[in-house]
């Protein structure tokens, strides 16, 4: 699942891996993610997870300049 929005609430089940981003992400107490979940925020504290949420994978937070490994740039 991928969602970039002002505020991206999940409540339910994501069977594989999550990629959400927005000013406000929060998780549930009802959401499952299967897989990773990857939140892009302004700030750590915008990352909202329930008591009672399950993230099976690894959780991600990415703030402002974070820069991706596999960037490619001209050469």
């Amino acid at each position: 699942m991928t969602a970039y929005a002002v505020s991206v609430d999940v409540r339910g089940n994501v069977g594989r891996n999550a990629t959400v981003g927005g000013a406000q992400v929060a998780l549930a107490s009802t959401a499952r993610v299967g897989g990773d979940l990857t939140a892009e925020v302004q700030r750590a504290a915008n990352l909202q997870i329930a008591k009672g949420a399950v993230v099976a994978g690894k959780t991600e937070t990415r703030l402002p300049g974070f820069r991706p490994t596999w960037t490619m740039e001209a050469g």
